[in-house]
């Protein structure tokens, strides 16, 4: 995570991997599968939803 370009205000709280609660420190990874909890400040929210979207060419 502290690789991750979060926009300013942007907190991950937690992940949920195979029904575990991770709070997260910077050197946690996001896997496939985990669920994302995160708090952001109204105006980030867009931006957010970009950063966690994949995209056509990913694949």
């Amino acid at each position: 995570l502290k690789e991750a370009r979060l926009p300013k205000g942007v907190l991950v709280g937690a992940l949920v991997r195979n029904r575990e609660v991770i709070i997260p420190r910077g050197e946690t990874a996001i896997e496939k599968g985990d669920r994302v909890i995160i708090f952001s400040p109204h105006n980030a929210i867009k931006k957010v939803e970009k950063l966690f979207s994949v995209a056509f060419g990913y694949f």
